[in-house]
């Protein structure tokens, strides 16, 4: 009897050892559960930055395109400003400059080729009477300012018919594709030292 009463115990410490243990395991089920609860979460943060990432990436190839075209634009309608002297005049709409100074744009007709040029029925001319000038620069680079000798008294328009071979001007216009457009050409008389420099673009 003993013996059997001895057992029991021992079942029963069994039994009781075993229930914790069992216990246990749902509770580490859940764990495991939020464990994949915040995988999850940590994979929905980085489909979020993920997604953040590829409209900067959306964003940053929109602005290069507007950039490139805005310079494309702007290579396409490119301001320059020369001083030089009428080579030839080969039609109504078509003139040659030796260039002696001007901006980035006519650099490299400074002092070499004459640059061909084109108006247009809204180009400008302008003629300054700079007067009578014994002393003649050496180089006739325009220098001053332009409202300096530019008065009512001194400056006329005047239209294409009215420039020569041999004229000194300044010329503003724009490069449209590979073509010299004039908006503004002003013929210079008289001395060159005094001539004033028209302002660059």
């Amino acid at each position: 009897m003993k013996k059997v009463t001895l057992l029991g115990l021992v079942l029963v410490l069994l039994a009781f050892s075993v229930v914790p243990v069992m216990a246990a395991g749902p509770n580490n089920g859940h764990g495991n559960g939020n464990n994949a609860g915040q995988s999850s979460g940590d994979q929905n943060q980085t489909r979020h930055q993920n997604k953040g990432q590829s409209k900067n990436r959306d964003r940053n190839s929109t602005t290069n395109v507007v950039g490139k075209r805005s310079q494309i634009s702007t290579h396409k309608r490119t301001p320059f400003y020369l001083q030089g002297t009428i080579a030839t005049i080969d039609s109504a709409t078509t003139l040659t400059v030796d260039v002696f100074h001007g901006n980035a744009r006519v650099k490299q007709f400074i002092g070499g080729t004459a640059l061909a040029l084109t108006v247009t029925g809204t180009t400008r001319y302008f003629r300054i009477n700079q007067g009578e000038d014994t002393e003649r620069s050496a180089s006739p680079v325009l220098s001053s300012s332009a409202t300096a000798n530019e008065t009512p008294g001194n400056k006329e328009a005047i239209v294409f018919g009215n420039l020569h071979s041999g004229d000194i001007v300044a010329i503003h216009g724009n490069v449209v594709g590979d073509v010299f457009q004039a908006t503004l050409i002003t013929v210079y008389t008289k001395g060159l030292g005094g001539l004033p420099e028209t302002e660059q673009p």
